[in-house]
């Protein structure tokens, strides 16, 4: 660059404003890279079921698309079995040394299904958690990432089934940066767990040393070094961590709380609990000779020694066989009844046995269960005609509890006209 002499004070400033403004920046301002807010994509929301069945074919920002659909001013990303994943245009993010931020927001269908996972290419990839789901707000996330390269390319992937994505940017931040990145756990704050949990920690500082504490107290650098290999813990634990890096001053201290989930007892004590909500809440139950009484689909139903409970989602049930073992999935509120949601993978660990006899139930075990159940039936079988021989009665899920099955069988044993 030419150097300039006996220029006044003046000059100076106003030469190096207008080198800020040639250059694409002004100091202090962050520098996009790529912003997508699909605005776009007129077909469909992401607000209903029916409304992102429209595939996306992608545009100039995200020529690569893999199970992607129009959400009216969003992308869905997969579907009901299968992952799905936009990949961006080649992106120069080797200005800043290769550091860079990328924003989204992102919200899960009717439930959570999955995380997402953002890959650099020849890089790292960090796996979000998040909460938002169809019925509310996106929920907005920030990365940090290094590593970047002159033909770099970012992908958006669901790790299972579907999500909506909107308002995604790739930028570059301060150009003056003097304060360390603060550490990013995995998994992120809020996670549960059965037995151990093992927590990972990194930092988008090149060479910064990361300390933590579990007793509640702020780190420092007196404070444990965070281990390479990641924290195990075994209990529900408060853990807090701190980036050091000379040069820098520190990052801030980050928190996150990890609950570990102690299992009830039997089903009775899940349903007894009352935790169910209509949106689901975790838990675990530890299942006992629990028989799988009905499996056909996404559909199941079982029942241990002391209660019976509704199963709804992918699963691998089958009638007739014994489970036992701990589970962990989400108990929710449907139509008044319990229903424990699971999306794949919460029995793995279950063990299974064949030949399992499928237990019959009196009329006064079936309608003392359930206030619910005793308004239903009372209502139905006050216009049936019983005898003293067991006989097969069919319910139309509509009117019992239609993601259990599609026809509830039940087994009337010894029926009387006093049962009624």
């Amino acid at each position: 660059m030419k150097e300039f002499t006996n220029v006044k004070s003046g000059g100076v400033i106003l030469t190096l404003l207008l080198l800020a403004l040639v250059s694409g920046s002004v100091w202090g301002q962050e520098t996009v890279l790529l912003n997508e807010d699909f605005a776009e994509i007129k077909e469909g929301n992401s607000t209903s079921t029916s409304g992102s069945n429209s595939d996306w074919k992608g545009n100039s920002n995200f020529p690569k698309v893999v199970a992607a659909y129009q959400a009216g001013g969003s992308v869905r990303l997969g579907a009901s079995k299968k992952v799905g994943s936009i990949t961006t245009k080649p992106l120069d993010l080797s200005g800043n040394g290769g550091v860079f931020k990328v924003s989204f927001a992102v919200k899960g269908w009717t439930n959570v299904e999955g995380d997402i996972e953002v890959s650099l290419s020849g890089g790292k990839t960090q796996t979000v958690n998040y909460s938002a789901n169809m019925s509310g707000e996106f929920e907005t996330v920030e990365l940090s990432f290094d590593g970047g390269t002159a033909q770099s390319t970012l992908t958006f992937a669901t790790t299972a089934k579907r999500a909506f994505l909107d308002d995604i940017k790739i930028y570059y931040g301060e150009t003056s940066t003097t304060q360390v990145e603060q550490p990013e756990f995995f998994p992120s704050n809020g996670a549960t767990f059965v037995d151990n949990l093992t927590v990972t920690v990194s930092c988008a500082t090149e060479g910064a040393i990361i300390y933590y504490t579990t007793d509640g107290n702020d780190p420092t650098t007196v404070s444990e070094v965070f281990p390479t290999g990641g924290l195990e813990i075994a209990k529900t634990t408060i853990l807090k961590a701190i980036a050091v890096k000379d040069g820098l001053d520190n990052s801030e201290v980050v928190t996150a709380t990890y609950t570990k989930l102690e299992p009830y007892a039997d089903i009775a004590a899940l349903k007894a609990a009352g935790i169910a909500t209509v949106d689901g809440v975790d838990c675990v139950v530890k299942l006992t000779d629990a028989v799988v009484t009905y499996a056909e689909a996404r559909k199941a139903y079982i029942q241990d020694a002391t209660a019976g409970l509704c199963i709804y989602g992918d699963n691998t049930l089958k009638a007739g066989t014994t489970l036992n073992g701990v589970v962990q999935a989400k108990l929710k509120l449907y139509n008044g009844l319990n229903q424990l949601v699971v999306s794949g993978g919460e029995f793995d660990e279950v063990t299974v046995a064949e030949g399992a006899a499928i237990p019959a139930f009196t009329m006064a075990s079936i309608l003392s269960s359930s206030t619910l159940l005793f308004k239903y039936f009372r209502t139905l079988f006050r216009s049936a005609i019983f005898s003293k021989t067991a006989f097969d009665f069919k319910v139309a899920s509509s009117c019992f509890c239609s993601p259990i099955h599609d026809v509830f069988k039940i087994t009337i044993t010894n029926t009387t006209a006093s049962n009624r």
